[in-house]
């Protein structure tokens, strides 16, 4: 009994030792970010993260190493989440400092897109005719859900984990593969005492902000976007014919909201200033081109817009924002007004690579000809030329010697 309880003891002590380094180690980043604060440039930036114009490649060129986290403490403590729901400044720190360093240097799929996709939703729970339809552990959860919904990816796609047999791709049924994965990751942190952003959350508040996190976050797996929009477009059509609306009360309106709202924040790019919407383009291609040149030397098919080799960028941003972007954000345009300037965005980013699309298909179709004779070429290549049509017409010395010798019938 008593080396039980010594072992108790030990173990207990072990714990207590790890979590207080955890808090120095929490503290400890909490002190560097403050300092990183300090500097009047990102400041001036953090100052504009409300706007949908913000840019998150200028807060990445100010602190490169830690985007995600200087990002979400500017959105926690511009809401006061840190006092509303008494989370412990080295808790914050230790968690997010966790989840930015879990993110891999993918082309897109890194700390910095976190960032993005969590500022943009940010600005959408800002917008009165959303904000008053959702509840505070609703922006709670959206935002932290945003910092993680990408977290460890491994700059490859669903397909592609599902083709190769991935270990993931085994443990989640080849259903919503990453997403799950992601918040699933992010949930082991979380449950470990120094991480845990929940801790003096009451048990049924904990429980609804992981329900809402890992709705959320699997409603960013683009194969449940035909159903997400359709289902918005049905409820927006119900609700107007019942003559009712979408309600704070209702926490199946709440989740569907959010879950769009999640969508929408991942997906936004073409409703950005044209100049970040292309450099994101950019990013997005080289990790999708890499994941292509995987697929060709495993001797699998090459995914949709992954193949450096046949990719059409224009022509395909045109059908990405045509076929997906502007019914998705249509829809949410009508239940959240405030989002009509980013349809301006959309609207001026289409025509721009319309345009591209043009002048592509042009210079192809100019190449095209170059290469192809023309018909005058061609009846010139067909008609041969007098020195060959008397050759024709004289016959071989072979020929002229037979037509000397008579045949054996003609002899007899």
């Amino acid at each position: 009994e008593s080396r039980a309880v010594a072992a108790t003891s030990s173990s207990t002590a072990a714990a207590a030792a790890a979590s207080s380094s955890q808090a120095h180690s929490g503290a400890h980043v909490a002190k560097h970010v403050h300092e990183l604060l300090l500097n009047t440039d990102l400041a001036a930036c953090l100052s504009k993260i409300d706007r949908w114009e913000f840019d998150i490649f200028e807060v990445q060129a100010l602190v490169p190493q830690h985007p995600l986290l200087v990002t979400m403490y500017s959105l926690f403590a511009s809401l006061n989440l840190f006092s509303k729901f008494n989370i412990k400044e080295h808790v914050f720190f230790a968690f997010f400092n966790q989840i930015e360093s879990g993110y891999l240097p993918n082309p897109y799929h890194n700390m910095l897109h976190a960032a993005d996709v969590a500022q943009n939703m940010f600005v959408y729970l800002q917008m009165p005719s959303f904000s008053n339809k959702i509840a505070s552990l609703d922006v709670f959860a959206g935002l932290v859900a945003a910092a993680v919904h990408d977290f460890r990816h491994p700059g490859t796609n669903n397909a592609f984990q599902i083709a190769t047999g991935s270990e993931i791709a085994t443990l989640y049924n080849d259903q919503s593969v990453l997403e799950n994965y992601h918040i699933a990751e992010a949930f082991k942190l979380l449950r470990q005492e120094q991480y845990n952003l929940l801790a003096n959350f009451s048990r049924a508040d904990a429980k609804s902000v992981r329900e809402m996190m890992i709705q959320t976050v699997l409603a960013t797996d683009m194969q449940q976007h035909m159903g997400l929009v359709a289902d918005l477009q049905a409820s927006v059509v119900s609700k107007r014919a019942e003559d009712t609306w979408f309600d704070v009360s209702h926490r199946n309106d709440r989740m569907m909201l959010m879950k769009v709202a999640m969508h929408c924040a991942d997906v936004s790019n073409p409703c950005k200033p044209m100049p970040v919407y292309a450099r994101w383009v950019e990013l997005l291609l080289e990790e999708f081109w890499s994941q292509g040149d995987q697929e060709r030397a495993l001797d699998l098919p090459i995914s949709p817009m992954c193949d450096r080799e046949t990719a059409n960028v224009p022509k395909s941003q045109v059908a990405f924002i045509q076929f997906f972007i502007a019914p998705l954000f249509k829809a949410f345009n009508e239940v959240v007004p405030e989002i009509t300037p980013l349809l301006e965005h959309l609207k001026r980013n289409k025509a721009h690579y319309e345009e591209q699309a043009q002048i592509k298909q042009a210079k192809q179709e100019k190449e095209q000809e170059k290469e192809q004779p023309t018909t005058e070429e061609e009846e010139t290549e067909q008609q041969p030329t007098e020195e060959e049509e008397m050759r024709q017409q004289q016959p071989t010395e072979e020929e002229e010697t037979q037509q000397q010798q008579p045949t054996e019938e003609e002899e007899m």
